[in-house]
């Protein structure tokens, strides 16, 4: 199993743009894993938690980016909750 401060530095190093898409997947599950290991110290449990917070808000605010340029591209305005166009006819 990998240590704890080796997937501390890898996921640090991920959020300051180094690594890719394709590993990250790979990286949360042994971070998930790694916050379970009883030989972990708290600190690092809690490091662990907080950079996959902060990897899987980055990962959605990506997605999110990612569609409003694709309906930027298509010309589509977004439907927002509280939008006209989402109002259920009565």
């Amino acid at each position: 199993m990998i240590q704890c401060n080796d997937l501390i530095r890898a996921l640090e190093l991920h959020g300051r743009g180094y690594g890719d898409r394709n590993s990250i997947d790979r990286l949360l599950r042994l971070a998930r894993r790694g916050m379970e290991d009883s030989r972990a110290f708290a600190w690092q449990r809690e490091r662990l938690g907080a950079l996959i917070a902060q990897v899987e808000a980055s990962q959605r605010s990506d997605v999110e980016i990612e569609h409003e340029s694709f309906l930027a591209q298509h010309r589509m305005a977004p439907i927002h909750p509280g939008h006209a166009s989402n109002a259920r006819p009565r």
